[in-house]
C-alpha cells in the first residue's frame, strides 16, 4: 500500500504538533502564496490540498492512498479520479511504501531515511557544545554520545527552533547563573547548565532561549536532579 504525506507539513500550520486540533487552522495565505499552488489549474485538485493538509494533520501520520479512503473523506473520485489530483500535486507529496509518523519523515528524501542528515546535526551539536564548553571551563564536555543522548537528541532534532543550535548557546552565555550557577543558594551554588539537561526535554531548551534564567527566578524549574551538572573542584 502507498502512503501520501505532504511535504513541509510545519510550513502550512506551523506548530502543529503541539496544539489541540480542535483550533487547528491551516495558514491558507502560505498555502496560496506559494507560486507550484497558483499554477494548480483544476480547483478540485486544490481544495483537495487543502483537505489532505487537514487530514494529516489531525491524523498525525501519512494518509493511506487507496480509493476506500479518499471516498471515506468526500472525495468524489467519479468526478475526478485521484491518480490526476496526485499527478498535479506531485511537488507537493512524498509517496511511501511505509507509513512512518510525520516526526520520522521530518529525516526522509525521496530515497529513504536520510540518516545522513541527522548523524550530520549530531556531530555539529555535540561539537559546537564541546568547542562552548572550552570557552566555559565550569561547563562538562561530552566524550561520547549514548543511546540515551541520541534518543534525546533525535527527538529535538525535530523542532527547527532547537536546530539552530547557536542560538541556543549565546542564550546561555547571556545568564550567567547557567554557567555559574548561584552563590547565595546553597542547593544551587554548584548547579551548572549540562547538555544533557538541555536535550532532555521540549521545555528546557526553550526556556534558556526565552532567557527564564536571567535573574534566578526559575530555580524551583529544576526539576529533574538526574541531570544536574556540579562543578569539578
Amino acid at each position: 500500500m502507498e502512503y501520501i504525506h505532504i511535504k513541509s507539513l510545519e510550513k502550512f500550520h506551523p506548530g502543529y504538533r503541539d496544539r489541540d486540533l480542535r483550533w487547528a487552522k491551516v495558514y491558507f495565505s502560505i498555502v496560496q502564496g506559494d507560486p507550484e499552488f497558483e499554477l494548480i489549474s483544476n480547483e478540485i485538485d486544490k481544495w483537495r490540498f487543502i483537505a489532505m493538509i487537514c487530514l494529516e494533520l489531525g491524523a498525525k501520520k501519512p494518509l493511506p492512498n487507496i480509493d476506500k479512503y479518499w471516498q471515506s473523506k468526500g472525495f468524489d473520485l467519479k468526478k475526478r479520479p485521484m491518480a490526476l489530483t496526485l499527478q498535479m500535486l506531485h511537488n507537493f507529496l512524498d509517496i511511501s511504501t511505509q507509513q512512518c509518523s510525520v516526526e520520522e519523515i521530518v529525516i526522509r528524501g525521496d530515497k529513504g531515511i536520510r540518516v545522513d542528515v541527522y548523524n550530520g546535526f549530531e556531530e555539529a551539536t555535540v561539537t559546537a557544545w564541546n568547542s562552548f564548553c572550552d570557552k566555559f571551563p565550569s561547563l562538562t564536555k561530552i566524550k561520547e554520545v549514548s543511546q540515551e543522548r541520541r534518543a534525546h537528541l533525535k527527538k529535538r532534532f525535530m523542532r527547527e527552533s532547537f536546530r539552530k543550535f547557536d542560538d541556543i548557546l549565546k542564550a546561555i552565555e547571556e545568564q550567567p547563573f547557567l554557567l555559574n550557577g548561584n552563590p547565595e543558594s546553597e542547593k544551587h551554588k554548584d548547579w551548572r547548565i549540562s547538555l544533557d539537561w538541555l536535550i532532555c526535554n521540549d521545555t528546557n531548551y526553550l526556556k534558556v532561549l526565552e532567557h527564564k534564567y536571567k535573574d534566578n527566578k526559575n530555580l524551583n524549574s529544576f526539576n529533574d536532579p538526574k541531570y544536574f551538572t556540579k562543578d569539578k573542584k
